[in-house]
């Protein structure tokens, strides 16, 4: 800053350098002054430069050019035209809604939503056009919106799983994860606060009512994606076969039997005991579970390798004696076999013996043949032939 006199204060603009009366422009941080002349440059080149809007002095002013000390040299319809982009610009990214309508495109506020069928929320355009709040695309009367119907999910999504927690938030219909932390969930886009189990706003720790500080439920879920427990409520949605989320209340606001119904009142008496517990409590507490469902789970697995053991076992002795009779059988009829053979080869004895016998009577009725021969012969040249016919 820079002074004439005491009751003249003049400033140095930090946009051109000039020297200008407190009048002549306003402090726009704790460091800069800003004439007029530029800050309503700032302004519209910021409108005219989406790098640049909002228009902003410096890094100490985050939250861009004070609008107020400028009033004046701006007109109504630049005014009107500059908040309405301040406010889609403010509006998250995941959650702005601009008109199905190409040709129109226009940013969609949230006064022109139109909520009042529980089962989704239309953007009506002053074109024409109805716009799904949910997919952002045009809605007809048989529209059926893939982004806040949770059981369409993209392709890109990976698979629901213990380790891998990916689903939308209830409000911007954003797909998002949570690793390592508990089930207080926080959007990044809406910054919604929810529960990640049964996906109602976040009012505190409500274990009692199902929904673990950290992971999932204990019980699992199905091949369907529906806890296995009595409650049964859908990973993706939030509520059970019947369309009731964990409160008892419908799509439509209808309220089951029994339950309250009250999304705020959170059941109160029942969670009384745990209001005042802390995120450390609440984890030793979720860890002392964690460690007894281990326990479990290592005792079940033990009595089913005992089973199977002893399952072996009896298999083993079955199959031990099967092959014992069958190596039984096998020797008996090795045996009958070997008594079978032995018969042959006696039979086979006892027929060469009869051949041999045969063979030597044969030899010694030759023999006794050529003896009387000899005998004859001798006789007669001895005697003569006529005394042997006479002898004969």
């Amino acid at each position: 800053m820079s002074t004439s006199s005491l009751s003249d204060p003049r400033y140095e603009c930090g946009v051109c350098g000039g020297d200008f009366p407190g009048t002549a422009g306003a402090r726009t941080c704790d460091e800069h002054f800003y004439c007029n002349e530029c800050a309503v440059e700032a302004f519209h080149r910021a409108m005219n430069n989406m790098n640049e809007f909002p228009a902003s002095c410096c890094a100490r002013a985050p939250s861009g050019l004070p609008r107020a000390p400028f009033e004046d040299q701006l007109s109504d319809d630049f005014k009107l035209k500059y908040m309405l982009k301040l406010n889609e610009h403010n509006t998250p990214e995941a959650v702005r809604v601009y008109c199905a309508n190409a040709q129109c495109a226009k940013h969609m506020q949230s006064e022109k939503f139109d909520d009042s069928d529980q089962r989704h929320t239309v953007a009506r355009c002053e074109c024409g056009m109805l716009t799904c709040v949910g997919c952002k695309d045009e809605w007809k009367p048989d529209h059926i919106c893939a982004q806040t119907n949770p059981m369409t999910k993209p392709s890109w999504v990976p698979q629901y799983s213990s380790t891998c927690r990916t689903k939308q938030c209830p409000q911007c219909r954003e797909w998002i994860e949570l690793s390592e932390a508990c089930n207080h969930m926080v959007c990044s886009s809406c910054h919604y606060s929810f529960c990640f189990v049964c996906l109602l706003n976040w009012r505190g720790f409500h274990e009692p009512a199902g929904c673990p500080p950290y992971g999932d439920p204990l019980a699992g879920y199905d091949s369907q994606g529906f806890e296995l427990n009595e409650r049964g409520l859908h990973v993706y949605t939030g509520r059970d076969r019947n369309g009731y989320n964990r409160r008892g209340v419908n799509v439509f606001g209808e309220v089951l039997d029994g339950a309250t119904g009250d999304p705020e009142g959170e059941d109160e008496d029942e969670f009384a005991e745990f209001e005042n517990w802390t995120e450390e409590q609440y984890r030793l507490r979720y860890e002392r579970r964690e460690q007894e469902e281990e326990e479990r789970l290592e005792a079940e697995w033990r009595q089913r390798e005992e089973e199977r053991e002893r399952y072996a076992a009896e298999r083993l002795e079955a199959e031990w004696r099967q092959r014992e009779e069958e190596n039984e059988q096998e020797m008996a009829r090795w045996d009958e076999d070997e008594w079978r053979q032995e018969q042959a080869e006696n039979m086979y004895y006892q027929m060469e013996e009869a051949e041999r016998q045969q063979e030597r009577r044969e030899q010694e009725e030759a023999r006794a043949r050529e003896e009387a021969e000899a005998v004859g012969t001798a006789f007669e040249a001895l005697y003569g032939r006529g005394h042997v016919d006479q002898h004969e």
